[in-house]
């Protein structure tokens, strides 16, 4: 039995190992992910100046039951907060994509069985980009000058069901930096 668990352990490594390039954070029957991406949805790592750069967050009920995903998910006054990094000084907060989230109040999400919720917001807010709803206020924000840039957050989730106690899964980090040449 010891050596069936030794496998096991062995071969979950090698699996998390092998994923860590994707950047999807399993936690529990819940996956999330956080991505940089442009305006047409490709995940991007370098952008050119006047270029909108847009934070994905997506959530993913990997279970084949639909779950209730309570709120608050993260700390919606750091949530996508952007740093722009500095080898010589200290990082400086530029600010976050959003005024204001959450205006209408919300419980929390629900999620179909293997199905995903994905929150999208723009840096600079431009007309032909659709925003996620629930982020209810833009920041009136200018596109990035040259130069290396950092997002990142905490993620915890509470799985709600109708009957039975809540499950608490351990609070992950999400995390992306990028350029801007």
């Amino acid at each position: 039995m010891k050596t069936f668990a030794l496998y096991t352990s062995f071969v979950s490594v090698l699996f998390l190992s092998a994923c860590k390039d994707k950047e999807v954070t399993p936690i529990g029957p819940i996956e999330g992910r956080f991505d940089i991406v442009n305006e047409q949805g490709k995940v991007m790592t370098s952008f050119a100046k006047g270029q909108n750069v847009i934070f994905r967050f997506e959530v993913k009920n990997t279970t084949s039951e639909a779950v209730f995903l309570k709120n608050p998910l993260f700390d919606a006054q750091q949530f996508l907060e952007l740093y722009q990094l500095s080898s010589s000084t200290s990082n400086v907060l530029l600010g976050k994509p959003y005024n204001h989230i959450f205006c209408d109040y919300r419980g929390g999400f629900n999620i179909p069985a293997r199905s995903t919720i994905t929150l999208n917001i723009s840096w600079v807010e431009v007309a032909n980009y659709s925003n996620s709803a629930i982020f209810c206020s833009h920041a009136a924000n200018s596109y990035l000058q040259p130069g290396r840039y950092k997002s990142s957050f905490a993620a915890a989730f509470t799985i709600l069901k109708p009957t039975g106690p809540e499950t608490v899964l351990p609070a992950q980090s999400f995390s992306q930096e990028f350029d801007v040449r």
